[in-house]
């Protein structure tokens, strides 16, 4: 009888110690996969986006170029992204830029890492251009402005950011509840001529992004 209960106990603990094995394992498992899902959602976000410009680094006079660099190129991809989703016809698009309207659809970040300057300046621009008429609408990230900010205030950052004294009547149409493809392409027209992308250069744009999203957090 002894030896039986011995036996019993020998058996309880071998099915113990599998189950926690088997749980311990079970865990492990979802551990990494939810480890794995983390770092998707961070890969896709791996970025810097018009909503999360580390504003007092770029505006830093000690900050490296190489950084303000980066965060440009980030930029012009998130533009590029803001673009795309607008829904712009194949019509507007190719007024805007010098790129077909289906190659212009199917680029991923290397190609445009690789475009010609002036090409990124355009996107960047057309970025800025259709952020402004998100924040006056109030659907742009929540983190950027203090919610109160009005069409008026964002123009005059506008203004203030880029230095076009006539920037006023090229972006005004902008701060409307709606906007169409019509008016954001004569608007692009107007600012790319009066801003002049290729003289200010990617560091350039970069201090001017920095600059507005500065005025509009405080506006």
């Amino acid at each position: 009888m002894r030896k039986l209960n011995i036996n019993i106990l020998q058996a309880f603990i071998l099915l113990f110690t599998i189950s926690v094995f088997f749980i311990s394992c079970t865990d492990d498992s979802d551990t990494i996969y939810e480890n794995e899902e983390v770092d998707f959602k961070m890969r896709e976000s791996n970025y810097v986006t018009w909503g999360d410009v580390d504003v007092e680094k770029i505006l830093d006079s000690n900050t490296s170029e190489s950084f303000i660099t980066n965060t440009y190129g980030d930029l012009v991809y998130d533009s590029f992204e803001l673009v795309k989703d607008f829904g712009l016809t194949d019509g507007d698009l190719e007024k805007m830029f010098s790129i077909n309207s289906d190659d212009f659809r199917s680029m991923d970040r290397d190609i445009i890492d690789n475009l010609p300057i002036e090409d990124q300046a355009n996107i960047f621009l057309g970025g800025l251009l259709i952020r402004i008429h998100l924040e006056s609408i109030g659907n742009a990230n929540p983190n950027i402005t203090n919610g109160n900010i009005t069409g008026e205030q964002i123009v005059d950052c506008f203004v203030e950011a880029t230095g076009v004294a006539a920037g006023v009547a090229l972006v005004s149409g902008l701060v409307n509840q709606t906007l169409t493809g019509t008016q954001l392409v004569a608007a692009f027209k107007q600012v790319v001529k009066k801003v002049g992308p290729r003289t200010l250069g990617a560091v350039g744009l970069a201090l001017m992004a920095a600059e507005f999203s500065w005025c509009i957090t405080r506006a």
